[in-house]
């Protein structure tokens, strides 16, 4: 096995709007570090937050819990989420799972092949 960092959260804010950049893969492996950058970013109270997956390769159900847990926060915090440039691949599981209109359809512009 590598020493390569299989997952990485990064957190962009443009004023009260926070993108957070997912890299790697997002699956049960993940779930501490990305606890901690959730804690972190919905601690700060966003108005909005963006989780963009162009770096994203490889969600599973784990990963999809993770994504949940943090709609349903943001949720409870009246903060707008939104996912962005997702691959037809996560696409794909959002569809087959039935979560496509509960974590949002992604519009052509940012969806990513």
């Amino acid at each position: 096995m590598s020493d390569m960092v299989s997952f990485a959260v990064t957190a962009t804010w443009s004023g009260t709007s926070v993108v957070l950049a997912v890299a790697g893969e997002l699956d049960l492996a993940a779930a501490a570090a990305w606890d901690a950058s959730i804690d972190e970013a919905m601690g700060q109270v966003p108005s909005s937050v963006a989780v963009d997956l162009a770096a994203t390769t490889f969600v599973d159900s784990s990963g999809l819990r993770l994504l949940l847990m943090l709609r349903h926060r943001a949720a409870e915090a009246g903060t707008t989420f939104t996912m962005t440039n997702i691959s037809a691949a996560v696409a794909r599981l959002l569809e087959v799972t039935g979560l496509t209109d509960l974590l949002g359809e992604p519009s052509p512009e940012t969806t990513t092949p």
